[in-house]
């Protein structure tokens, strides 16, 4: 698929899709930097990835702050020397429906979801023009286009933000050899998910699957499957697209 050799920065790295897409590119042959909040759960994926080969470094982040980012970036390009790969997985969800959300929650979603897509591509996307190669994808969702089915404004509005985001730095950067896409998840078995729909995960299973043509809810390996492909040579002549992975929950 084209990914080996290269290095990718994966943020949200230590669980849901986050790890599997760690997995799925250290298993493509890429050396990766697994980063996160959780320090110590990266710390746990970062051991699955070294037992598929290949280099793997730990970075704790706030993808919401600069200065973290930076020293990720900094700690990235000191242990493994470069990245080829920007892969923005880091997310923040919420309990509040509708407009009963704070302004606090607000922001904190927000600055999550949409300002650390924006900082963590500020941070990387330079040394990729630099060396005219490069590949970004970045989590969007479902909800972008169809709405938070929970009320969850601050997810849908903050993803919506993240396919608009991917389509314009896609445009500034494509003649530099860099390629920028997202991939907008369904229904996707993870704690994440759980936490968000304030249901177990028997039940969001179960809901999942009755509103989904292909009969199940997805898995974080469906995502990580497609960050691999965008990530590679093959897709090479894929930039601004936001990739729907769904079940064909919703088909555009």
């Amino acid at each position: 698929m084209g990914v080996e050799k290269r290095v990718a920065l994966v943020t949200g790295g230590a669980q849901g899709i986050g790890r599997a897409t760690v997995l799925a590119l250290a298993r493509a042959g890429a050396d990766v930097a697994v980063a996160d909040l959780d320090v110590e759960r990266a710390r746990l994926t970062a051991g699955e990835a070294r037992a598929l080969g290949g280099r793997v470094a730990v970075l704790q982040v706030d993808v919401s702050n600069w200065p973290s980012v930076e020293q990720m970036f900094r700690s990235s390009m000191g242990e493994l020397g470069r990245v080829d790969i920007l892969v923005n997985c880091a997310g923040a969800i919420g309990s509040a429906k509708g407009l009963d959300v704070s302004e606090r929650e607000w922001d904190r979603i927000v600055d999550v979801n949409l300002k650390g897509t924006f900082l963590c591509c500020k941070v990387a996307v330079p040394s990729m023009v630099e060396r005219g190669w490069g590949r970004v994808v970045n989590i969007a969702s479902l909800a972008a286009f169809s709405g938070s089915i929970t009320g969850d404004l601050p997810y849908a509005a903050s993803k919506a933000g993240v396919v608009a985001f991917t389509k314009t730095l896609a445009k500034e950067v494509a003649p530099k050899g860099v390629n920028v896409n997202a991939i907008a998840p369904g229904p996707i078995d993870t704690e994440f998910q759980t936490r968000a729909g304030g249901m177990t995960r028997e039940e969001l299973r179960s809901r999942s699957a009755a509103r989904v043509p292909v009969g199940r809810i997805g898995t974080p390996e469906d995502i990580a499957g497609v960050v691999v492909f965008l990530t590679s040579e093959a897709a090479g002549f894929v930039t601004g697209a936001t990739i729907d992975v769904n079940g064909g929950a919703l088909m555009r």
